[in-house]
C-alpha cells in the first residue's frame, strides 16, 4: 500500500485529493491522466506483493533458523518458482494483451528500484524477529507446535 500511495504522491496526489476523486475512479469516470495514475499505482502494488514474496519463500523456509544458515542455494525449485512468477509479472506488466486485462502500467525505472529493495528488507525484517525469538530463550523447536496425534 505504501507503494500504491507513494506514486499518488509522487504525481502531485495527497490523501485528500485521493479521497476527492476515488469515487471517479471507481466508476471509471476519472480523467486518463487520473485513470493512468491508478493503473500504475495498482502495477506497482501487485509488483511490491510478488517481491515481497521472493523475500518471505525465504523467510519461511524455517521458523527459527536462519536463512545464512540453511543457505539460498540449496533448494532449485524455488529459484524456478521465483523466475516463473516475475516471467509472468513482466508479461502481466508489459504484454499488451494482459496490460488491457489486468489494468497495468509499465513501471519506471525508479519504481523497480524500489521494488528490488523489498526482498531484503522482508527478510532482513524476519532474520531480526528469529534473532529476538531466540535470544528470549526460544529455541527453533519450542517455535512448532508439537502435532496433536502420538
Amino acid at each position: 500500500m505504501t507503494g500504491f500511495l507513494l506514486v499518488w504522491w509522487a504525481n502531485g496526489y495527497g490523501i485528500t485529493e485521493l479521497q476527492a476523486i476515488n469515487s471517479a475512479i471507481l466508476a471509471h469516470s476519472a480523467n486518463a491522466t487520473q485513470m493512468a495514475i491508478y493503473h500504475q499505482a495498482t502495477t506497482v502494488t501487485l509488483a511490491a506483493i510478488v517481491a515481497c514474496q521472493d523475500g518471505n519463500v525465504f523467510a519461511c523456509r524455517s521458523e527459527g533458523i536462519s536463512i545464512f544458515r540453511l543457505g539460498f542455494f540449496n533448494n532449485r525449485l524455488i529459484w524456478l518458482g521465483i523466475a516463473v512468477e516475475w516471467i509472468l509479472i513482466l508479461s502481466i506488466i508489459y504484454v499488451a494483451p494482459l496490460q488491457k486485462i489486468f489494468a497495468t502500467a509499465p513501471l519506471s525505472p525508479l519504481q523497480w528500484s524500489m521494488l528490488i529493495l523489498c526482498p531484503p528488507l522482508l527478510l532482513t525484517a524476519d532474520e531480526l524477529r528469529k534473532q529476538i525469538v531466540y535470544r528470549m530463550g526460544f529455541p527453533a523447536y519450542q517455535l512448532v507446535k508439537k502435532p496433536v496425534w502420538k
